[in-house]
């Protein structure tokens, strides 16, 4: 019958384009160049400013002005000004400057991001900001446009106060008009023209568009070969891969993750034909004479206006190409649950394919189209788009109708129909993934196929000093072992091992890679190349060892700002320091960053997700795998509050807890910021005799404090002093150096007076980084750092928690709670001053040690600052 043929017909087309399309194309390689790039952009970004400190240093102490230009430009990542006169390497050095801004796109492609109610939720404006936070690995600030839209005449949430926070030269435009294609159209018609025209920014020649949503990979390929080469290419099309900004998929997605693979294989046949239909909706790259002819052609419907996009393009019946660029795919958050992905389905995608019912009729029999090459290779596929509406009207009378007349027929179509989508999908995994193995789906897709394990400096030198270092080495033998059944990649690094030795030999790492290191990051330039091409996809990394926070903490934020979009979980029962207080404010500080703090056991669980896993019997089995909990786990609870403890050892368990609230991270884009002892100030407030029997722990905070002035004349960061109303409370303590330091004295409660501003503006200009110590936490504290930041929005502040405390502990734990909800960053004496040196390299390293030493042989009952 005529039903027969239809739904022959669609099956037909279905299948044998996609069997076609399977053996005519392959997936192009991992963009290994890109990835090189970027890391040679960190590298740059990285060396650069202290190339432009010496070179300013140089200019002030000349009398005259060399001959020639002094053109600036952009630092391509922090949008800081570059002097045009670094030093060039050679010609075969790829990692100068002028080579990596030659290699980029970003002399002439802008970003623009639509953003309709962005941040209404929690959940909104954590995936805004991370896109955000993933677009300044590949475009500089000044590229970016946030093009936010909406139906009233001023904002109705804080998407501009959002952009800000990630970076204040980020470009903000609103429209009155709740429309994703107005609002493009007004950027690049308008906005951009008048920036450039200004001299504010450069007028663009190509325009990426994407949504709020949308996280670039660092590698994000542009083919600009192609581009430059073939004048008639208008757009670019870049497959789309299925994301959580919750770590690890489920199911779901990893089923829509496969649709999204599968429906480019299409692209790249319709590309390798003649030409794309369309870019997808969530990502494309256009050229911005053609973005602003289709744009002003466009119906504005919401609906599919990707797809009309294409259409209009393909209407010109001219030259105009649309290529697909396979080799990285972006990623984009798709739903998780069925309820949203039966409204994304059904409530957008399907209502657009029967809106445009005549449209795709009115493209397959137009007679403009049948002299047009284009037009006809796409044919096949407008005619299975309106047999597939079809048979989408008559679906339900069809399955009711064999249900209650032929059930037997229906379960073998349901059959039949699940043996031929398993059979394209093993050619689609068999044949056009041929050379990227890595982008293959498995029966289910754990965490551990996406995970590498990293352990840090586990070296006998540090065992005697570091905090239940038995139960650390435990617990990584634990992961250890589970990467090792799991067949998760192992990364060990060893720090300076020709005189501290190698890693424990009770721990077994014989199936992982092993780096030695002088930097305290692990993310050293081997430690890069190994994971770039033996884990090119793997985006979760599984972090344990010490210290925590020195080691952990400075590679947890170099994951973090290089890989914006990846997940690092911390093994808390894994990870120590010689004091619990470091240990305790480098997890609050880094599950601000965006760290996932875990324990072992949970990790391991969540790999294997049900026990008929296949390995979970060998895991139960293994005598390391299924090991108990350690005091760092059960000592306390994931966000630091000490829990009833069973073992004998405890003994306050790890008593330099700061009990404070999760972080409310819409300060994250901060939160990575590095200390530098080029960008610092030392504030150091009120240490005065009238408060030293009030204050808890007052010896404590005055030898912090001396800490932290003697680094400062070691690496040459200026110091400002503040005394309160010193005629009648006095001046500060005997004890306290401040030989050579500024001292103001005050009335107001906060720092930030008239006099220490001035002092500020003349003799620290160039400093935005504030290292705040004293007293009282809740009151002086509380506001010269509420000042700080709310008068220097660009200022990052360092909250120096061993050098903070309060005549309660109980105001002290409130006003860190408080603070760091405003965006001060918790930190303590000697992680800031590793921070500031990264490597033992530093030329001030051993002056700077002795001086950290110092901390370490501090009693425990000087060191504990509990809260109550």
């Amino acid at each position: 019958t005529w039903l027969d043929a239809l739904i022959f017909v669609d099956v037909l087309l279905d299948v044998f384009l996609f069997l076609i399309a399977c053996l005519a194309v392959k997936w192009p390689s991992a963009p290994v160049f890109s990835r090189h790039l970027q890391n040679a952009i960190h590298k740059v970004v990285e060396s650069s400013s202290n190339d432009r400190q010496l070179q300013q240093e140089r200019q002030s102490s000349a009398t005259a002005p060399s001959g020639g230009s002094s053109n600036t430009g952009q630092d391509i990542e922090s949008g800081a000004p570059v002097d045009a006169a670094v030093p060039k390497s050679s010609s075969d050095d790829t990692i100068s400057l002028d080579f990596v801004v030659n290699q980029t796109m970003s002399q002439d492609c802008c970003l623009m991001i639509a953003c309709h109610l962005s941040t209404m939720t929690e959940e909104k404006y954590e995936s805004f900001s991370n896109t955000l936070r993933s677009a300044l690995a590949v475009f500089p600030p000044s590229h970016i446009f946030v093009c936010d839209n909406g139906p009233s005449l001023k904002p109705e949430d804080e998407t501009q106060w959002a952009t800000q926070q990630v970076h204040p030269d980020i470009n903000y435009l609103y429209i009155p008009e709740g429309n994703k294609t107005f609002a493009f159209y007004w950027c690049n018609r308008y906005w951009i023209p008048y920036l450039a025209s200004t001299g504010r920014t450069t007028n663009f020649r190509y325009a990426l568009i994407i949504d709020d949503d949308v996280p670039l990979p660092n590698d994000l390929h542009i083919p600009r070969e192609q581009l430059d080469k073939n004048v008639n290419i208008k757009a670019v099309h870049f497959p789309i891969t299925a994301a959580s900004p919750h770590g690890s998929p489920n199911l779901l997605l990893q089923c829509q993750d496969v649709e999204y693979k599968m429906a480019a294989v299409h692209k790249l046949f319709q590309a390798m034909l003649s030409r794309c239909l369309s870019c997808h909706g969530a990502i494309a790259l256009w050229d911005r004479e053609s973005l602003d002819d289709i744009l002003f052609e466009h119906d504005t419907v919401f609906n599919g206006e990707d797809m009309y996009m294409g259409l209009l393009l393909l209407k010109k019946r001219d030259d105009s190409k649309i290529i697909s660029c396979a080799q990285t795919l972006v990623p984009t958050y798709a739903p998780d649950t069925g309820k949203f992905l039966f409204r994304q389905r059904v409530k957008s995608w399907e209502l657009t394919s029967h809106k445009k019912t005549f449209t795709y009729l009115f493209e397959l029999v137009n007679p403009s189209s049948l002299c047009h090459g284009p037009s006809w290779a796409l044919k096949p596929y407008f005619l299975q788009e309106l047999l597939a509406i079809a048979l989408d009207w008559m679906r339900v009378f069809l399955v009711c109708g064999l249900l209650l007349r032929d059930w037997l027929g229906l379960m073998v179509m349901i059959g039949l129909n699940a043996l031929v989508l398993y059979s394209v999908l093993i050619v689609f995994q068999l044949v056009v993934l041929r050379i990227r193995k890595e982008l293959r789906a498995g029966i289910l897709t754990a965490c551990a196929a996406r995970s590498v394990l990293m352990m840090c400096d586990m070296q006998p030198v540090f065992a005697k000093t570091i905090q239940k270092m038995p139960h650390v080495v435990e617990t990584a033998n634990t992961l250890l072992s589970a990467g090792r059944i799991l067949n998760i990649p192992g990364v060990v690094t060893e720090q300076y091992p020709e005189k501290l030795g190698h890693t424990l030999p009770e721990l077994d790492t014989s199936h992982c890679r092993v780096f030695s290191k002088h930097s305290f990051s692990m993310m050293t330039d081997d430690v890069v190349e190994y994971l770039n091409k033996e884990c090119p996809d793997r985006d979760q990394y599984i972090l344990m060892g010490i210290e925590s926070h020195i080691c952990i903490t400075q590679t947890t934020l170099d994951i973090l700002t290089r890989h914006p979009q990846s997940t690092v979980f911390l093994v808390t029962d894994g990870i120590s320091s010689s004091r619990l207080l470091d240990r305790s404010t480098a997890l609050h500080r880094l599950s601000a960053a965006g760290g996932v703090l875990t324990t072992s056991e949970s990790l391991i669980f969540d790999m294997m997700r049900t026990k008929d896993h296949p390995n979970f019997n060998p895991i139960l089995d293994d005598p390391y795998a299924s090991s108990g909990s350690s005091p760092l786990s059960c000592g306390q609870s994931i966000h630091g509050r000490p829990v009833k403890s069973n073992y004998k050892d405890y003994n306050g368990g790890l008593g330099g807890v700061v009990d404070w609230y999760p972080y409310h991270s819409r300060m994250a884009g901060k939160i990575l910021t590095r200390a530098s002892a080029e960008k610092a100030v030392l504030l150091v407030c009120d240490l005065q005799d009238a408060f030293a029997k009030t204050i808890q722990r007052m010896p404590h905070i005055v030898q912090t404090a001396n800490t932290l002035i003697g680094a400062s004349r070691v690496l040459e960061f200026p110091v400002v002093v503040t005394e309160q109303y010193p005629e009648k409370l006095g001046g500060s303590v005997a004890s306290l150096d401040i030989k050579g330091c500024p001292v103001f004295a005050k009335k107001p409660f906060t720092m930030m007076t008239d006099e220490v501003e001035a002092h500020l503006d003349t003799h620290c200009r160039d400093r935005d980084q504030f290292i705040l110590c004293g007293i009282e936490a809740h009151v002086c504290i509380m506001q010269t750092a509420l000042d700080i930041l709310t008068e220097r929005p660009d200022a990052t502040l360092f909250l120096v928690t061993d050098g903070v405390s309060a005549s309660r502990l109980l105001d002290r734990s409130a006003a860190f709670e408080r603070l760091s909800r405003a965006g001060a960053i918790m930190t303590t004496s000697e992680s800031i001053l590793f921070d500031m040196m990264r490597t033992k390299d530093h030329p001030r390293f051993k002056e700077i040690s002795a001086i950290a030493r110092t901390i370490n042989q501090r009693t425990p009952h000087e060191t504990q600052l509990s809260s109550l």
